[in-house]
């Protein structure tokens, strides 16, 4: 064998071998995964003529992880969200070229809860919903601070923060054909 041909084989050997690690790595992935995490960004109560008013954000992000859509996700906190104004932003979870049709949310509380309904959740989507209160008793804030969430969709639902999730995987996938290749 010569050493051109010698070289094209080992080549060709490593190729083969990368792209069939990454189909292992793909076929692992799962088909319906939801990742959410909530907290306070900032929160403080001065007291104005006497009495204390507290202003507060919160944000909370939920992102699709999986291969599929999620038809169906529901989002409920266990306190009223009422005081609190919410924005909604979607995003890539993994920056991407490709075009996606964001999710369709809507509010969707039970009695003494808050909560929302998300549709059409695409895969590689991050909602990041921020709650702002300007004039929230302390009784308010502290009620979400302490609020229990709970989340439902199809196959596997995790706390944690979505994007630093993604960002481990893909570095442990890293590691891993790193290692298999010497």
């Amino acid at each position: 064998m010569s050493l051109g041909s010698s070289r094209l084989f080992l080549a060709s050997g490593i190729g083969a071998f990368v792209v069939a690690t990454m189909f292992v790595l793909d076929v692992l992935h799962p088909d319906y995964e939801i990742l959410y995490e909530g907290s306070f960004v900032t929160s403080a109560c001065p007291e104005v003529q006497g009495k204390k008013h507290c202003v507060g954000v919160y944000q909370f992000a939920i992102a699709n992880s999986g291969e599929k859509r999620q038809d169906e996700v529901r989002v409920l906190w266990s306190v009223p969200l009422d005081p609190w104004a919410v924005k909604v932003n979607p995003t890539d979870l993994i920056a991407s070229t490709k075009r996606r049709a964001d999710p369709v949310v809507a509010p969707a509380p039970e009695p003494g809860r808050g909560g929302y309904l998300i549709a059409a959740f695409e895969p590689n989507t991050v909602l990041e919903f921020k709650f702002t209160c300007a004039m929230c008793s302390l009784e308010e804030l502290q009620a979400l601070k302490d609020a229990q969430v709970n989340v439902t969709g199809k196959g596997t639902v995790t706390e944690t923060e979505p994007r630093w999730t993604i960002f481990g995987r893909a570095m442990r996938n890293l590691q891993r054909v790193v290692r298999l290749m010497l």
